[in-house]
């Protein structure tokens, strides 16, 4: 062995292999450049984050105040009383409305039942006045019969009886200058008297 150190340390140099280790050294350090970006990199994110947070606080604390303001401001306390008062006045007309349909309803129901009462009148007159026809119809089928005929008795004026017999024709005017009993045995006495001529 030399005793030349110079000698000695180159040997014990070429004894070791650094490449691999330099190699391993440069991909360390490699990483620990790429890690200190991504760091970087994330920082700068929450701190964008952490910006955007606080400015949505901000605003959002303005609008709040801004409301806080608005709510207990006078304005907006006459305004609230406003929209009560307008609220109370359409329930009212609301009420007011629905009892108006109630009473109209109930009116119209009224109306309904003095209308079919009416009818049920006008029926039952309907049905006298053709009693009360058949009866008149009867009446002078019964005159007729007997030798009367009764003209114009719808006149007042020119009311008169026709008087048929055997052997004469006679007319008799029927006025209030009389009364009914009077007319009623003068006819009768025209009868009898053409009969007692036979």
């Amino acid at each position: 062995m030399s005793d030349n150190p110079i000698e000695l340390i180159r040997s014990t140099l070429n004894g070791f292999e650094i490449a691999p280790d330099l190699k391993t050294l440069s991909k360390i350090q490699d990483l620990g450049v790429q890690i200190e970006r991504t760091r970087e990199e994330k920082l700068d994110d929450s701190r964008n984050i952490l910006k955007a947070l606080s400015r949505k606080l901000e605003i959002s604390s303005q609008v709040t105040e801004s409301l806080k303001r608005t709510t207990e401001s006078p304005e907006h306390a006459e305004e609230l009383l406003q929209k009560d008062r307008e609220k109370f006045q359409l329930a009212k007309q609301l009420n007011d409305t629905e009892t108006e349909i109630m009473n109209l309803e109930s009116q119209l129901q009224k109306m309904k039942e003095q209308l079919l009462q009416l009818q049920k009148e006008e029926e039952a007159e309907d049905d006298v006045h053709h009693i009360e026809d058949d009866a008149a119809l009867l009446k002078l089928r019964f005159y007729h019969s007997l030798g009367f005929d009764l003209q114009n008795f719808d006149d007042k004026e020119q009311r008169k009886v026709i008087v048929y017999t055997k052997n004469d024709l006679r007319t008799v005017h029927i006025s209030n200058k009389y009364t009914p009993f009077f007319y009623s045995n003068y006819l009768w006495d025209l009868m009898n008297d053409d009969e007692e001529k036979e």
